[in-house]
């Protein structure tokens, strides 16, 4: 009976939709992937330093890491951005390499390794700089259809 088996990664509790490697069980592909190949490979342990993410947030309010991008073909790392955030994301703090365990979108397990360098590239300040000025627009139009209503 597979019901209510831990997962042999990241020991979360299976309850649906399991993945096998012999008699292991495993929670999600990514967990699977991680027992065949644990860790970062070298190439990214070459582009990172050893420091890992501190993530910590209280009802949207701390660090957080957002955005998955540059995946890598041999660990699955991929890169992401850890910001502050107080309600939305507010100021990039730096960039990381992240390879995460257990169900999508849970940040429960992960391995983290610091990209040195800026924590956003020149194309990056270019999109967030758009999507500020699309921010902006949208409140001045709101701000402009509530004062038209108001007598």
């Amino acid at each position: 009976m597979f019901f209510f088996k831990a997962c042999s990664v990241c020991r979360q509790t299976i309850l649906v939709g399991w993945h096998r490697a012999g008699e292991r069980l495993f929670c999600s592909s990514a967990c699977l992937r991680s027992a065949t190949h644990p860790g970062f490979c070298r190439a990214c342990m070459d582009a990172t330093e050893a420091e890992g993410a501190v993530v910590s947030s209280v009802d949207q309010m701390g660090t957080k890491l957002i955005g998955s991008w540059n995946r890598c073909k041999v660990c699955d790392s991929v890169e992401s951005l850890e910001v502050v955030v107080f309600l939305v994301p507010i100021l990039p703090v730096a960039r990381f390499r992240v390879i995460r365990f257990g169900r999508e979108g849970s940040d429960a397990a992960m391995l983290t390794r610091r990209i040195p360098g800026p924590a956003m590239t020149g194309a990056m300040w270019q999109r967030l700089a758009v999507l500020v000025v699309i921010a902006v627009l949208f409140w001045a139009v709101f701000i402009y259809v509530v004062a038209q209503g108001a007598p």
